[in-house]
């Protein structure tokens, strides 16, 4: 989708940003656990299905991946820590492509957690 010219109309889809943190316990190990931090309008890019071999588990596995296209954001950093939440299913952020379309958009580049 080129963003030169984008029309805010085009952020159709409500998506949730879940931003990562770590918990110390009682025992002092150390919990990841997600927030919610923002729910923003996206456009969304699916991407074509491409297989993947996980080496842990020695099969080839389906990653859906998705590009979220959402206004700057203000408040807070995103990280490849962080998810996206959408329709139910939450993503994995593996890139953040920032200050696109005049600085005005970011795209989030996800994989579907499974």
């Amino acid at each position: 989708m080129p963003l030169k010219g984008m029309n805010p109309g085009m952020l159709d889809e409500r998506v949730e940003i879940w931003c990562a943190t770590d918990t110390i316990n009682a025992d002092h190990s150390s919990t990841e656990s997600f927030a919610l931090t923002e729910t923003v309008w996206a456009h969304l890019i699916f991407r074509a299905r491409r297989q993947v071999e996980r080496i842990m588990s020695g099969k080839e596995t389906a990653l859906q991946q998705v590009s979220f296209v959402i206004r700057k954001l203000e408040t807070f950093t995103l990280t490849t820590k962080d998810q996206v939440r959408y329709d139910g299913d939450s993503f994995d952020v593996i890139a953040i492509m920032k200050d696109l379309g005049r600085r005005q958009y970011w795209e989030i580049v996800t994989e579907l957690k499974t």
